[in-house]
């Protein structure tokens, strides 16, 4: 990020301010929108941080490469369906 260890260092503990241009490189580096930090929205939606993971791993996927999760998603819905059907 270009600051000193110091400096997170104080951010965390709160001695120290974030200004946004800040604000927005820890926002890219943990993959989260600006008003996750900034408790514009609610943190927790309910998912399990699992999910959380593939949605933010898909979000950087192109939009070929997303229809292509959905429809394995879809496959794996369906063969689990399946599965509980023949127990």
């Amino acid at each position: 990020m270009g600051i000193p260890r110091a400096a997170i260092s104080l951010i965390e503990s709160g001695q120290r301010r974030v200004d946004t241009v800040e604000l927005k490189k820890f926002a890219a580096i943990l993959q989260r929108p600006v008003t996750y930090f900034t408790g514009d929205e609610p943190k927790d939606v309910g998912l399990p941080s699992e999910v959380e993971h593939l949605a933010r791993a898909a979000a950087n996927l192109s939009a070929k490469d997303r229809e292509e999760l959905a429809r394995f998603a879809e496959f794996l819905q369906s063969r689990a369906g399946e599965e509980r059907k023949s127990k």
